[in-house]
């Protein structure tokens, strides 16, 4: 009996365990785009061990399990992330795999379940009542030691990506508890007032004391003693009474000396104010014999060395020459041959630098990132015919506006410069956004006697717009009787600030001549709405 056993378990091995692969973080509610486009799953590997997903599953709800693409593989300690789309409208989630049907996250109660091959359950989430759900910020799991369906063992994050949300798609959670006692993390740096303020978690297992904060800022580095309990949430100032609040600024949380051995660096973290190094415009397509070209540009009133930054993609980089400098709150041409370029511009003064090697550009779909030389990345666009449409013939893709996201595809724009494009000079067209900080609305009418038939009248009413960043504007056309017959605009500010009304109906026919209303209806970003509006009167040729 024995020896028969033994036997058939040497004849039919056991099967063996399915590897350990966690449910880690998801965003079941988004803040800052709708839930069809911003949700998110992240899967970790805490094994040694790369894990092929070939074969395994994921499922939501009621629904049918979803397969995860055969190539793809969580890595040792790494993270997978699934999300319905990678448009640049998805919140600024990068993800391993898009999935963009069979699968939801609800807001307020869900199921999430992880299968092994063969349809085996490894791993589930039952979220409800009781559980810390916040729109805009994802759900962490705390560790894995713990069940995923224990309300305990979930929180929600503390770290902002994207477009404002907070979550970690890809990255270590902002929660997680399996650190060192001597573990910390730089939660916010912002500005106030005259001061520089900085917010660090104390996750670790001690409390913090004689620790120092390290400010480094353009004009200098400046230290201030830290104190901070095990678990707390500390702020830091700076007051700069003397000097305006710098536009780029790294803040370091140092331990004391005895502990310096085991980590120097609780956090780092680059204010990306509107003055920061952004992407501004890209020229994917040879035009007349000209190299392609990528244009940086910044709001600082000082020049700034690129020493070390690069451009790539995600595992390539192509390094600036050292000495490379972003002249003072202007723009630097990044080209495969400058000598080309502005001999094809006739500008020899353009600035312009050559990266070691280029890193060659697709019309059709491309990833472009900037990194500092420390490696972080500070910008990065992803374009796809998909979203953008076909790469404009002979002209470049403009950036609206440095304000906005730069991922957020309607911030960009094919030039409507008449040469096609403005290396080195910057955008053709002014947005219609305020600048930074301003809050007030503005609205206005051109000439309000227009008739598109007449050649000394205006032929269009021109409507002009500024608006707070953030904000999304209706402008609509009413008659007399109050019946909405045109809308002209929906969405952020027209390129330019303005947007027209040829005096044609929403059908496409010639309005009636008389006087009209147009509105202006304004969502502001801080949850307000603003109404302006004026009157217009449309006339025809007798």
């Amino acid at each position: 009996m024995t020896l028969a056993l033994a036997l058939c378990g040497w004849l039919f091995p056991a099967a063996a365990s399915a590897p350990s692969l966690l449910l880690w973080e998801f965003l079941p509610d988004p803040s800052q785009v709708d839930d069809a486009r911003g949700e998110w799953i992240e899967i970790h590997n805490p094994a040694s061990q790369a894990v092929p997903l070939k074969g395994w599953s994921f499922a939501t709800g009621s629904s049918a399990a979803v397969p995860f693409d055969t190539g793809l593989v969580v890595p040792p300690s790494g993270y997978v992330t699934i999300a319905r789309t990678d448009s640049p409208d998805n919140g600024g989630v990068h993800p391993s795999q898009v999935v963009a049907s069979g699968w939801s996250l609800p807001n307020s109660a869900g199921s999430l379940r992880l299968f092994a091959p063969g349809n085996v359950l490894t791993d589930s989430v039952l979220w409800g009542t009781g559980w810390p759900l916040r729109s805009g910020q994802s759900l962490e799991r705390v560790s894995g030691a713990c069940a995923g369906s224990d309300a305990s063992c979930w929180g929600a994050s503390l770290t902002a990506f994207g477009l404002g949300d907070r979550g970690t798609p890809g990255q270590i959670n902002s929660l997680d508890t399996a650190r060192s006692d001597s573990d910390g993390a730089v939660v916010a740096l912002d500005s106030s007032g005259s001061a520089l303020v900085a917010r660090a978690w104390n996750r670790g297992l001690r409390d913090w004391h004689a620790r120092s904060v390290r400010w480094e800022l353009p004009t200098g580095n400046r230290e201030v003693p830290l104190d901070c309990r095990s678990g707390d949430t500390c702020s830091v100032a700076l007051d700069l009474p003397a000097l305006r609040v710098p536009d780029r600024a790294r803040v370091r949380f140092r331990l004391p000396a005895d502990l310096r051995p085991v980590d120097d660096t609780m956090g780092i973290w680059l204010f990306q104010a509107p003055g920061a190094v952004r992407l501004s415009e890209i020229q994917a397509s040879s035009v007349q014999g000209q190299p392609e070209w990528i244009e940086l540009s910044q709001g600082i009133a000082s020049a700034f060395d690129l020493t070390g930054w690069s451009l790539g993609d995600t595992t390539t980089r192509y390094e600036f020459a050292a000495g490379s400098q972003l002249p003072a709150s202007g723009y630097l041409v990044a080209a495969s041959n400058c000598a080309q370029l502005k001999a094809a511009w006739k500008l020899p003064s353009m600035p312009c630098v050559q990266l070691k090697s280029w890193p060659r550009l697709s019309q059709t779909e491309d990833l472009l990132v900037l990194r500092d030389a420390e490696g972080h990345v500070r910008d990065r666009i992803r374009w796809s015919s998909s979203f953008w449409g076909s790469w404009p013939a002979g002209r470049s893709r403009e950036r609206r506006s440095r304000d906005l996201p730069t991922q957020q595809a309607d911030n960009w724009m094919a030039s409507p410069d008449p040469l096609g494009a403005t290396p080195g000079w910057g955008a053709s067209v002014p947005s219609g956004w305020s600048p930074p900080g301003e809050t007030r609305l503005e609205f206005s009418l051109g000439q309000k006697l227009f008739a598109p038939d007449d050649a000394v009248l205006p032929q269009a009413l021109e409507v002009r717009v500024r608006a707070p960043q953030g904000a999304h504007l209706t402008i609509s056309v009413y008659d007399l009787d109050r019946h909405r017959i045109r809308t002209l605009w929906q969405g952020p500010p027209p390129v330019g600030g303005s947007a027209s009304w040829d005096g044609k109906t929403g059908s496409g026919r010639p309005a009636a001549m008389g006087t009209y209303l147009v509105l202006l209806e304004a969502a502001m970003p801080d949850g307000s709405s603003q109404v302006r509006k004026d009157w217009a009167v449309l006339g025809r040729r007798l």
